[in-house]
C-alpha cells in the first residue's frame, strides 16, 4: 500500500487554486445571472436538438395532480386527503390553464418540426432544380 502525502495534495490544491484565480469567498446566488448562464437561443437549426426537445415536450406536457392519497397509516391517510382535497380545489383551476397551455407549446413545436422537415425538403429541390438551370443554360449556349 503507498502512503498519501496530504500536505503534499494540499499544496498543489492551493496552487491550482492560485492559478485560476478562485477567491477565498465562495460565490453567492446573487453573483450567478442565472438567466443568462442558463437560456441560450441556439444559432442554427439542429435537428437532433429538436427532436430530443419534442420527445421532452410531447412526455411532460400534462402536468396534473397525480391522483389519489398513498399510505398505509389511516389517519394520515384521512390527513393527507384533506390536505390534497384542499390543495386541488386552490390549484386545479390554474393545473387546467397549464396543461392547455403545455399542450398548445407541444403542438406547435410539433408544428415547427414538421415545417423544419418541410423547408429541409424543399431546399433540395430548389438545389435539385438550380442545378438542372446551371446545366441547361450551360447546352443552350
Amino acid at each position: 500500500m503507498t502512503d498519501i502525502n496530504s500536505e503534499q495534495i494540499m499544496n498543489e490544491l492551493r496552487k491550482e487554486i492560485a492559478e485560476k484565480g478562485i477567491d477565498k469567498e465562495p460565490l453567492k446566488f446573487a453573483d450567478v445571472n442565472r438567466a443568462e448562464a442558463s437560456f441560450h437561443l441556439p444559432t442554427k437549426y439542429n435537428e437532433e436538438m429538436m427532436k430530443r426537445e419534442l420527445v421532452n415536450v410531447n412526455g411532460l406536457w400534462d402536468s396534473s395532480l397525480e391522483p389519489g392519497v398513498k399510505s398505509t397509516n389511516p389517519i394520515k391517510k384521512k390527513i393527507k386527503t384533506v390536505v390534497y382535497k384542499m390543495v386541488t380545489a386552490i390549484m386545479n383551476p390554474h393545473l387546467e390553464k397549464q396543461v392547455i397551455f403545455n399542450a398548445s407549446v407541444a403542438n406547435s413545436m410539433n408544428m415547427m418540426h414538421c415545417l423544419a422537415e418541410e423547408n429541409a425538403s424543399l431546399k433540395e429541390q430548389v438545389k435539385e432544380l438550380t442545378e438542372r438551370i446551371e446545366k441547361l443554360e450551360g447546352t443552350a449556349k
